[in-house]
């Protein structure tokens, strides 16, 4: 799955449907709640202006409106994973005796990436020994720094 996951494209926010390869769809537009992205609400506000029978937004006006926001929201996506990860390693600072479970995710060369799913937080390693891809091992904190963005684990 971890695999599945890296393998899938990130999805697109644009004024012209394109396919989806996922669902095998010549043309695809996806539209939720106005609530939660701007595009969104774009989307919304264009589709009420044709149903009224009212001039359309122009691409240029939705291009360069959406431009804006996606940019934005690639900024808080980053700060959110960065705000997530700071905090999983304030928790593991306070609780230096952590152990867990590990899987295995992801060996390439002997870098290898373990996923601990109970903090949905990812760690890389270079021991791998006899570690299959997908095995779950036992993992202990060595060290977690949150100011320095650190946490080590020792494959037990």
């Amino acid at each position: 799955m971890y695999a599945m996951r890296r393998g899938c494209s990130p999805s697109v926010v644009a004024t012209i449907s394109a396919p989806h390869s996922g669902l095998g769809l010549a043309t695809y537009s996806r539209v939720t709640s106005p609530l939660r992205r701007y595009g969104d609400l774009l989307a919304h506000q264009q589709l009420r202006r044709v149903i009224r029978g009212e001039e359309p937004f122009t691409m240029e006006y939705l291009d360069g409106r959406l431009a804006v926001s996606e940019r934005e929201a690639l900024a808080r996506r980053r700060l959110e994973r960065q705000s997530n990860e700071f905090w999983t390693q304030v928790f593991l600072a306070q609780h230096p005796d952590y152990e867990t479970e590990a899987i295995l995710v992801l060996r390439q060369d002997d870098r290898l990436t373990y996923l601990i799913p109970e903090l949905a937080y990812e760690f890389k390693n270079r021991f791998g020994g006899k570690v299959a891809l997908g095995e779950h091992v036992s993992v202990r904190l060595v060290r977690s720094d949150p100011a320095e963005g650190v946490a080590n684990f020792r494959v037990q």
